[in-house]
């Protein structure tokens, strides 16, 4: 067999180098050069931005709400803390995911956990709409009903 055990000293050594190829260069094995990093700048950079989308359609909820549902006459059923959680859990999933993608060494799997923090905001986002839609409903029952 060609991938037998040989005693050749390169036993501390990688599979793919013993089978002639290159070995990483030390830079590549611990993630550090001016490229990656500026790679890094730009991951962050461009969620930071993503998330902060976020974070503005709920401020632009939590200031815009408050005089419609005023106008239909139901201004004390705001769900303020709904409307507040919508403001805040974008800017601490995003400082979650940040100090977790700070622990990964190559910039995929720092890429891989902004892109599941996103996911789960925008799930969350999806799931306050739907429930703040709900809460007018039920406001409105009872001004009507």
């Amino acid at each position: 067999m060609a991938h037998e055990a040989v005693s050749s000293g390169n036993e501390g050594q990688s599979f793919g180098y013993r089978l002639g190829c290159p070995a990483p260069a030390p830079a590549d094995l611990a993630g550090g050069g001016r490229m990656n990093r500026l790679g890094k700048a730009l991951v962050f950079a461009l969620f930071g931005l993503l998330y902060s989308w976020d974070v503005w359609e709920a401020v632009g909820n939590l200031v815009g709400l408050g005089p419609f549902y005023e106008a239909l006459g139901i201004g004390v059923s705001m769900p303020w803390a709904l409307l507040w959680a919508g403001v805040l859990l974008p800017i601490v999933v995003f400082a979650g995911a940040w100090w977790w993608g700070t622990k990964r060494s190559h910039l995929l799997e720092k890429t891989v956990v902004l892109v599941m923090g996103w996911a789960v905001i925008a799930a969350l986002s999806l799931s306050f709409a739907a429930l703040e839609q709900a809460w007018r409903a039920s406001a409105l029952q009872g001004v009507v009903g």
